[in-house]
């Protein structure tokens, strides 16, 4: 198939018609091509959704643009997303033009891999309409001060498995009245090791803790502490991961803990003690667990 001649002079097509772009605009148009993966039309934005537990984190994104006259229309926009780990949306219009790259990083608290995660996705139509249609994920991962994450991609992935450590200070409840900790929303939880000390009164009993996970119907999960614990006793538990049982009378009784499960938000970890008594009390209690952020 033979094509049309073109004119070097005025970038005419040989058909009767006005050429679309002089030569040096075809040239531009070429080179400016070459690089941009994404031509955006006037109703393209966007959507950014972030995913944090550092209070007073600052996301900045910044985005590099060129409209059809080939004027740089970059922009750097500062996200601070809130520290519940909720789910923070952004959007931001591009216009008419060409996309050349996108990026991510931590520019407020200094953070481990696991503790901020964010997502890029170009859309076309109204943000708050359900008519809006996806077109492409541009990024999605987590980021940290030192590591962020960019469209088109460049750089090492995150590690398979990443999480935080956090120490989870339990609150103390009252006499008689077991220890429990829920899970929150938004994360998971594989739980490491459980400290806790039972003071025992002088009422008659032995007592047997365990620690258990439940999810408020089924119990999942319970395991004792190997040995009893007396009245009139101040005594040190623990389960961890690699932990034995300890013999009854030990300063401080031992047992493993069922650290290879993944707890979802709502499920409770818990104290449940044979024979406790009205007047027992569980004081210092604190967990270890590995976080990780639940993204959805």
């Amino acid at each position: 198939m033979a094509f049309p001649a073109t004119d070097p002079a005025s970038g005419a097509i040989d058909q009767g018609g006005p050429a679309l772009y002089t030569p040096d605009q075809l040239r531009r148009l070429r080179l400016t091509l070459s690089r941009s993966p994404f031509y955006t039309e006037a109703d393209y934005f966007l959507r950014f959704l972030v995913v944090n537990s550092v209070v007073g984190q600052v996301v900045q994104i910044r985005v590099r643009f060129e409209d059809l006259q080939g004027s740089r229309k970059h922009q750097t926009i500062n996200i601070t997303p809130t520290a519940d780990r909720a789910v923070n949306a952004f959007q931001t219009y591009l216009g008419e033009g060409l996309l050349f790259g996108v990026s991510a990083a931590c520019t407020g608290s200094s953070v481990d891999v696991g503790t901020c995660w964010v997502f890029a996705e170009l859309m076309q139509g109204d943000p708050s309409q359900p008519t809006r249609v996806f077109l492409v994920t541009l990024l999605s991962g987590y980021i940290t001060s030192n590591q962020g994450i960019g469209w088109p991609y460049a750089g090492l992935p995150p590690p398979a498995r990443v999480g935080v450590w956090r120490t989870i200070a339990l609150t103390i409840p009252g006499p008689g009245v077991e220890l429990a900790q829920t899970v929150p929303a938004g994360v998971r939880w594989r739980m490491i090791a459980f400290h806790a000390f039972l003071t025992t009164s002088g009422t008659v009993a032995n007592r047997i803790p365990s620690l258990g996970i439940t999810d408020g119907a089924n119990q999942i999960v319970i395991v004792t502490s190997g040995a009893a614990v007396p009245a009139s006793t101040a005594q040190n538990l623990g389960w961890g991961a690699g932990l034995t049982y300890a013999p009854a009378g030990s300063v401080h009784l031992t047992a493993p803990a069922p650290m290879e499960l993944e707890l979802q938000a709502g499920v409770t970890i818990t104290t449940t003690t044979t024979n406790l008594q009205v007047d027992d009390q569980y004081t210092i209690p604190v967990m270890l667990v590995l976080e990780t952020l639940r993204i959805q």
